[in-house]
């Protein structure tokens, strides 16, 4: 068997944006007794805004910052419509939080191997930019943790990745730039 793992490390903004970038926004999560910033858009981080960050202070620095409490039943809907596209590519899938697993070895047999897969996954995605994290490997699990960059030698294949830092959320506040983002790599035996 081998394992695909997509994280979405956005879903609990995206739910709100609407694929609007032209306002500051923030979704919060209750930690230890008070509201902090979980998540924020790439305008809401120019103005300094960070993950973890107080609700207060996030306000006190751009007071027109739109915020939303994290709604984790939305992201299981969207979620579950994500699972749904995947059904197309397995029918062994498992899903966490922010996290997708397919079982996609016979896929790799009726696509032409992992790249012809990915690419077709690629063209036809289920939502702009939302493949971009991602991870193969022999297990579930394997494909659901983070690895070490340069994790690689000779006795295994390695497929890269974005990182899909499970726990905790990336940096910042979400949006994670490639460049700032070390490539992940997954161990697949004999593939």
């Amino acid at each position: 068997m081998l394992w695909l793992g997509f994280y979405f490390p956005q879903l609990p903004l995206a739910i709100f944006a609407g694929g609007k970038e032209s306002v500051s926004l923030a979704v919060t999560r209750r930690e230890k007794g008070r509201e902090v910033i979980d998540r924020c858009n790439a305008l809401a981080q120019e103005q300094g805004i960070r993950a973890g960050m107080a609700l207060n202070t996030a306000l006190a620095l751009q007071e027109d910052l739109q915020v939303r409490e994290r709604n984790r039943k939305r992201e299981q809907k969207l979620l579950e419509a994500l699972a749904g596209w995947a059904w197309q590519y397995s029918s062994r899938i498992s899903f966490d939080p922010l996290l997708i697993l397919l079982e996609v070895g016979a896929s790799l047999k009726l696509f032409g191997g992992f790249s012809a897969l990915l690419e077709h996954m690629r063209r036809h995605p289920p939502c702009p930019d939302c493949l971009q994290y991602w991870a193969l490997a022999p297990t579930p699990m394997a494909a659901a943790l983070p690895v070490p960059a340069g994790a690689a030698d000779n006795n295994h294949q390695y497929w890269t990745g974005r990182c899909p830092a499970v726990i905790p959320a990336p940096a910042g506040c979400g949006s994670v730039a490639a460049k700032e983002c070390p490539p992940v790599a997954r161990s697949v035996a004999g593939y």
